[in-house]
């Protein structure tokens, strides 16, 4: 009797199992059927094993973008970009994949070409393209991607600001340097040097204030660090350099103001440059 009920039970599970394997369909081979258009990501995130591409700027519009400098080794020199430009820039800022972070094993080549891009939401946006990635600013810090679009934004940068980079280069050449509480004689169409000492590791920074920017402006300023006692920023021996440009005759005053920059722009010494200028 018992082998009789062991044998029922026994067939009853074989049909049910048979009758459960037939009722599933076979999967297709490709394994793509039950893809449909819906379900697949946007082209902006198209997802692989190894690889995801987001188009960050891609929707980026040059009417969001008030001003864009771009700033060039090896002084820092800054030039501020042509409405033509920034639409230049923004095309190939469309095209930039931040789908790949670079590795801390990344090799660099080249050198550092920093944009910045003040928007009309008030942000700025800082983006800098170094071979073969290019580093893009979080709010907290710059995050590198490997990009093919770096060395393109990189030769950008540099063709747009090197004609006004070799304009100041002859601009400097034989420029005068003032020195405080005298006056300094120079021409129009002259270039005026002030130097001061700045640790950059210190929150206090050199600040300009010019009393008649009609006769005189401030065309750029640098970090020396040529004096510095080591290549680490703060290490002593940093000098800051400004330069003004002459532009018509008349005598003006510029008085530099050091601030501490975490108390409201506090200021804690001044130096003053009077700065004559001839025909």
């Amino acid at each position: 009797m018992k082998s009789k009920v062991l044998f029922s039970i026994l067939a009853t599970s074989i049909v049910l199992l048979c009758s459960c394997a037939s009722s599933q369909e076979s999967p297709s081979p490709s394994g793509m059927d039950d893809i449909t258009e819906s379900s697949l990501p946007a082209s902006s995130e198209v997802t692989s094993s190894l690889h995801t591409t987001a188009l960050l700027y891609k929707d980026l519009s040059a009417n969001e973008i008030l001003s864009a400098t771009v700033e060039i080794p090896p002084r820092g020199f800054q030039y501020v970009l042509s409405d033509n430009e920034v639409e230049e820039l923004v095309a190939i800022l469309q095209t930039v994949d931040t789908g790949n972070r670079a590795g801390s094993d990344t090799e660099y080549e080249g050198e550092n070409i920093r944009f910045a891009l003040a928007m009309a939401n008030g942000a700025v946006e800082t983006i800098i393209a170094h071979s073969p990635a290019i580093f893009i600013e979080n709010g907290i810090t710059l995050i590198p991607y490997i990009s093919d679009v770096s060395y393109v934004l990189s030769e950008f940068g540099k063709s747009v600001a090197e004609d006004a980079y070799q304009q100041f280069l002859r601009k400097i050449v034989g420029m005068a340097y003032a020195s405080p509480n005298s006056i300094t004689y120079v021409t129009t169409d002259r270039v005026v040097a002030i130097q001061l000492d700045e640790n950059q590791s210190l929150p206090c920074r050199w600040k300009p204030d010019i009393s008649d920017d009609s006769l005189t402006e401030l065309i750029h300023d640098e970090i020396d660090r040529s004096g510095a006692t080591s290549n680490m920023p703060g290490a002593g021996g940093e000098v800051h350099v400004f330069y003004f440009e002459t532009l018509r005759a008349g005598e003006c005053t510029i008085v530099m103001n050091y601030v501490y920059l975490e108390d409201d722009d506090e200021i804690i010494q001044t130096e003053s440059y009077t700065i004559f200028i001839e025909d």
